[in-house]
């Protein structure tokens, strides 16, 4: 019974929207200027909405408290569906000057008062406990020759290491690339891992990093 139903509320929805198909097409013949002018206008809006929903998603990777915004580089490629696919994203936001100061003076106390965005077993972000800078026990950040020898100080980390670490890197741009391997490799900068992905906040150039892997 409750089948029918399903099949019946399908039937009648395609109805509908074969109705609506068909005076849609009508009022285009009849008004052709102004269905292009609706169509733009149509495209354009899903266009901004689009931008708008990747923007918020984005956003949802930061603490709930971290007060950013602006979203300055990202690239995100994913390989596959469901479990068995793979994604690698990375994106740079901007750390406005009054967060920077903030993390400047407070270091670590300031980042592990930050509230959670979410549950602990929800999809946005739980992070585990906050580290200072530099990288230097963690294998995946390290290429193959470093990883064949014991990991010292002198140890580079790479974040292009870490994106490729299942075989799925991705390019990112040059300048920050640079900037973020230098910040890693030095003290001041800060990090901490998520139930997916690393995020990194580099208040001296003003940058908060999120990059994931697999």
């Amino acid at each position: 019974m409750i089948q029918a139903l399903f099949i019946l509320a399908a039937l009648l929805i395609l109805a509908l929207a074969g109705y609506l198909l068909i005076i849609a097409v009508r009022w285009a013949f009849r008004f052709p200027k102004a269905a292009l002018i609706l169509c733009t206008l149509l495209i354009a809006g899903c266009g901004i909405y689009y931008q708008h929903f990747i923007t918020q998603h984005r956003l949802k990777h930061l603490p709930k408290d971290l007060p950013i915004d602006d979203i300055l580089y990202a690239n995100e490629e994913s390989w596959g569906w469901g479990p068995g696919g793979n994604e690698t994203g990375f994106i740079a936001y901007k750390l406005p000057d009054i967060a920077a100061q903030a993390i400047l003076q407070g270091g670590l106390a300031y980042l592990e008062k930050l509230s959670p965005r979410g549950s602990a077993s929800g999809f946005y972000w739980h992070y585990g406990k906050w580290q200072e800078t530099p990288i230097l026990s963690d294998p995946q950040w390290l290429d193959n020759k470093q990883k064949r020898e014991a990991i010292t100080a002198a140890a580079s980390p790479k974040i292009a290491n870490y994106l490729n670490v299942y075989g799925f890197g991705i390019p990112i741009d040059p300048l920050i690339e640079s900037e973020l391997n230098t910040a890693i490799a030095k003290p001041k900068s800060y990090f901490a891992y998520g139930r997916i992905g690393i995020i990194i906040v580099i208040p001296d150039a003003r940058k908060v990093i999120y990059a994931y892997n697999g």
